[in-house]
C-alpha cells in the first residue's frame, strides 16, 4: 500500500504506534512509549502526583539534584 500524504498528524501518530509497548511487571500489565532516544524529548521527568508539601518538596530536590547528575 502507498499512502501519497504525509502530513505532521500520519507521523506523530506513527511514532506514537512504533512506542506503544506493553509489559508485565511483578505479575500486573502495564503499558508504557518507548520512545527513540532522538525524538524522546527528556531524558528523566521527576513530577509531584499532589501539591501536598511533603510530597513537592522532596521531588523539587530530587529533581535539583538530578539536573546536576552527569550522563552515563
Amino acid at each position: 500500500m502507498i499512502e501519497p500524504a504525509a502530513g505532521a498528524t500520519r507521523t506523530a501518530m506513527a511514532f506514537l504506534m512504533a512506542a506503544y509497548d506493553e509489559e508485565e511487571v511483578r505479575g500486573e500489565q502495564r503499558v508504557v512509549l518507548r520512545f527513540h532516544p532522538s525524538i524522546a524529548p527528556y531524558k528523566v521527568a521527576v513530577l509531584p502526583l499532589s501539591k501536598k508539601p511533603e510530597l513537592s518538596a522532596p521531588a523539587s530536590e530530587l529533581a535539583g539534584g538530578a539536573a546536576q547528575a552527569p550522563d552515563v
